[in-house]
């Protein structure tokens, strides 16, 4: 995104969320700038997920590149 073009919000999150958005950028620095980039990142997956749902599709098979362990992901009863 083109920086003269970025828009600025703000937006309130309790103390347990902001945590959270913390760890995960202090987890990995190299990829978030910013706590806004934390949920940008977030909101996207989320909107992939919520699509793929609206399909259909009720798990996640994920593969670990290490140990090429399978485990699938439910998502939640709605």
């Amino acid at each position: 995104m083109n920086k003269d073009t970025e828009n600025k919000y703000s937006l309130p999150f309790d103390e347990a969320a902001y945590r959270h958005i913390s760890k995960l950028k202090e987890e990995d620095p190299t990829k978030y700038n910013t706590l806004g980039d934390v949920v940008s990142d977030s909101l996207r997956i989320q909107d992939a997920l919520r699509s793929e749902e609206k399909q259909g599709f009720d798990q996640i098979l994920v593969r670990n590149r290490r140990t090429r362990e399978i485990r699938i992901l439910y998502f939640p009863g709605r």
